[in-house]
């Protein structure tokens, strides 16, 4: 930024959090409820009462203070079977020719005629996440992570190994099958938002798992998990981004998962969101389910997980 800045280049940087970066800046400002709630110097900020609740602080200085690791979700005790397990678990990409050249990844399945050099992102991958657990997997982009929660409930096949949900092998039965079980927040909550009001979207689905009735207090009680009990009837197009996040965490949560997969579910939250995010996070690992999060927040993984892992190079290691 400073190299830019002394080009003559002005540079304008929107972010919910005060990131190192901004210590540079010469002006920051402040929007509150749609208006200029403060301006000036970093330096007239420094005591922080000008600014929103909701904005996260270094070093970890936030108005809703996630809790130390020492109180995070208490491990469930006892010999219980895992809820999410992978066998050796390698799975690749694979380019042909005209897809090289266009630079356009496929999936590394069996081998076909059109031939292709496999990609490896997953080497020989085991994990074991038991009910109650939260586990953090961390890496560099373009590590594999998004593709490793992808096999959790079926959307990607392994070329070799098992994935294993409640003790169930996955290999043979359909995406639609294993939802019930495995519940994915996607690392865009648009690609999973589709209905008219946020109450419809939640429900969507629900009535054929638990009844009209019951899907209905379900949708209403996850909107009410997530702080959008006031926004049953918004459309969800319109929600800004950390909403639409916390709507589609909804979308799980009514389905009360045995395994709970979120993808960057931190990106675009600002500290009130946050909190929502954490509590869902705990109060799903209370009641049971299994969470696997995938995020380069790695001070937030390490508060609210049991275990951090790091996936790079293919492998999954402990951080």
């Amino acid at each position: 930024m400073r190299r830019l800045t002394g080009d003559g280049t002005a540079v304008v940087i929107l972010s919910q959090a005060l990131d190192a970066p901004l210590l540079d800046a010469a002006t920051w400002i402040v929007l509150a409820e749609g208006t200029v709630g403060a301006s000036g110097p970093p330096a007239n900020f420094q005591q922080g009462g000008a600014l929103p609740a909701g904005i996260l602080r270094p070093h970890g200085l936030r108005p809703h203070q996630l809790p130390h690791p020492e109180t995070a979700v208490p491990r469930r005790s006892g010999s219980t079977a895992p809820a999410l397990e992978l066998r050796n678990v390698t799975f690749g990409y694979r380019q042909d020719g005209q897809r090289r050249r266009r630079g356009v990844m496929r999936r590394a399945g069996q081998a076909s005629a059109a031939g292709g050099l496999p990609c490896p992102v997953l080497q020989g991958v085991d994990l074991a996440v038991h009910p109650g657990e939260v586990v953090a997997v961390t890496g560099p982009n373009g590590a594999g992570k998004s593709t490793l929660l992808r096999h959790f409930n079926g959307l990607l096949r392994p070329a070799n190994g098992s994935v294993l949900v409640q003790g169930t092998d996955i290999a043979e039965q359909p995406v639609g099958s294993t939802v019930a079980s495995v519940g994915m927040l996607f690392q865009h909550p648009r690609d999973q938002l589709f209905e008219r009001t946020a109450l419809r979207e939640v429900g969507f689905g629900l009535d054929r798992q638990v009844g009209r009735a019951a899907a209905m207090d379900r949708a209403t009680a996850a909107l009410a998990a997530v702080g959008l009990e006031g926004e049953a009837q918004a459309h969800p197009s319109e929600l800004p981004a950390s909403r639409q996040r916390l709507l589609a965490l909804a979308t799980v949560l009514a389905r009360t998962p045995a395994v709970l997969a979120l993808d960057e579910p931190t990106v675009a939250l600002d500290g009130r969101s946050l909190a929502v995010l954490d509590a869902a996070v705990r109060s799903a690992a209370e009641e049971g389910a299994a969470v696997v999060l995938v995020t380069h927040d790695l001070a937030y993984a390490r508060q609210v997980a049991h275990r951090v892992l790091v996936l790079d190079g293919g492998r999954l290691a402990e951080a």
